[in-house]
């Protein structure tokens, strides 16, 4: 397997991160510089259209889905995307989907909303913070996302909400971001709980179990516990300056933690650790969704991937704990 023998950084990049960054990168220009996309920017300029997934976050494979979030950063009540306009926009996205040779969006397209800024603020911490998926906008906002459209848009998308996790701050200096922290540590429980709920009331996911039990252990735990290690990675003294979660939102998972080896030494060896295990599961997960399914069916091939997945955790709790113990930051992981 080629890799990547980054000098100054004390790592190797597997050659499947890399292949999937290039992946990646082709499908996101191809799906931006369409007409149907550009079209989109002129009509809807004050739309934030953003992908996340597995492409947002540079790793998606040839069957990656174009996951979508929409967010209408209009100030003004008449001018927002009405019911009409949704319609016109999410059929748009649709044609861009399809031009791309992306899979159906999925849910049947049960996702495609605009949501209003103020909503995806106003409503945090209640209960319609989950149920209108805001809150999953907001954290994939931060953590894996890139502009499809609407480049202005998502700018103030991203600003305003690093406002909202910085309203406590004093000044423009550095700030202790508990409030973040607690997010994105919630955001992980959900996920879980989300697993749980779907085994439980849904007998066909019973039957996917076993791929969704590895993606959690390795995409969605990569996806949380990455971006937080690369918060507490920005700690000076006593606290994160603005520009660092600014630029959390800027990088990739792979150039966050190239970033934290490169700054850390003592690091190396658990992200070493990380994007070796990382790194086989998404060569083993290169497939469709069905083929996956199959390939994880086979107990000897699941096996292996729940003791990566173990390792993978491993590696993990090592980084944060490693990072989190330079900091005052620590207890509030816990308590």
């Amino acid at each position: 397997m080629g890799r990547l023998n980054v000098s100054g950084e004390g790592i190797e990049v597997p050659q499947a991160l890399l292949d999937r960054r290039a992946v990646s990168t082709t499908r996101l220009e191809s799906a931006r510089g369409s007409s149907e996309a550009l079209r989109l920017s002129e009509r809807f300029p004050s739309v934030a259209i953003y992908v996340t997934g597995s492409i947002g976050r540079g790793e998606g494979g040839g069957h990656s889905d174009l996951d979508i979030f929409c967010v209408d950063t209009e100030a003004e009540i008449p001018h927002r995307v009405g019911q009409l306009d949704g319609i016109k926009l999410f059929s748009s996205l649709i044609t861009v989907n399809e031009t791309g040779g992306f899979p159906p969006f999925s849910g049947d397209g049960r996702y495609l909303v605009v949501h209003h800024i103020k909503d995806v603020l106003h409503f945090l911490g209640t209960r319609d913070d989950d149920y209108r998926n805001l809150f999953t906008a907001r954290m994939l906002l931060l953590l894996e996302s890139k502009a499809l459209t609407g480049g202005n848009a998502y700018a103030e998308c991203v600003k305003q909400v690093i406002d909202l996790y910085w309203r406590d701050a004093s000044d423009d200096t550095t700030f202790k971001p508990t409030f973040l922290i607690n997010d994105l540590v919630r955001y992980w429980k959900t996920l879980c709980l989300s697993h749980e709920a779907k085994r439980e009331q849904d007998s066909a996911y019973r039957k996917k179990r076993r791929l969704a039990v590895l993606k959690l252990q390795f995409s969605r735990l990569w996806l949380v516990f990455n971006g937080l290690a690369y918060l507490l990675h920005g700690f000076e003294v006593d606290g994160v300056p603005r520009s660092h979660v600014e630029r959390l939102v800027q990088l990739s998972p792979l150039d966050r933690v190239r970033e934290i080896a490169k700054q850390t030494p003592s690091t190396t060896s658990s992200i070493q650790g990380l994007l070796e295990e990382y790194s086989w599961f998404l060569e083993a997960t290169d497939r469709t969704k069905h083929s996956a399914e199959e390939f994880f069916a086979i107990d000897a091939n699941y096996n292996e991937g729940r003791n990566r997945g173990e390792q993978f955790g491993s590696h993990m709790a090592q980084l944060l704990d490693d990072i989190a113990s330079k900091t005052t930051i620590k207890r509030y992981l816990l308590i």
